[in-house]
């Protein structure tokens, strides 16, 4: 998923002319779009996500958030990265309402955190450092308010 028009098509260009995907290209799908858009049956074992979650506002990192669960299959992981430090800074920086949108959307990733983290590190030789998020989708459904449904684990 990529939203920059002009990105996307790199990527694509990529995909075709990278000599070790020539048997897989037809597995290799680029969508021009922003995720919450997309429209698919298939579900994900893997997604890594490299979403500056920080510049959205809440409402939008839910949306991504939750669309992301939706696409994962029961147990399937989602990978993420924050910078360390990077809210601390915005927040001396930045005004009263920025910096409490920030603080809301460190409050509502530390509820996915805390709901579906499976492992957190930290990359210390990135600059600047990067946490890297694992969450897993619990092998129970998880519906587009967060409600979690019954569902059998197929992935044995």
């Amino acid at each position: 998923m990529e939203a920059n028009t002009h990105f996307a098509a790199h990527l694509r260009h990529l995909v075709h002319g990278y000599p070790n995907l020539l048997e897989k290209q037809e597995q290799v799908r680029v969508h021009n779009m922003f995720v919450e858009q997309l429209t698919t049956d298939r579900r994900y074992d893997v997604i890594v996500s490299g979403l500056p979650f920080t510049n959205f506002s809440p409402r939008q990192v839910e949306e991504i958030m939750g669309r992301y669960l939706d696409l994962l299959r029961p147990g399937g992981t989602l990978t993420y990265f924050s910078y360390c430090g990077s809210r601390w800074v915005r927040t001396l920086l930045t005004s009263r309402p920025e910096a409490r949108r920030q603080r809301d959307v460190k409050g509502l990733l530390n509820r996915y955190h805390h709901q579906y983290a499976v492992g957190c590190w930290t990359v210390w030789g990135n600059l600047p450092p990067a946490q890297v998020w694992q969450l897993r989708r619990p092998t129970e459904a998880v519906n587009a308010s967060g409600a979690l449904t019954a569902q059998p684990d197929i992935s044995r």
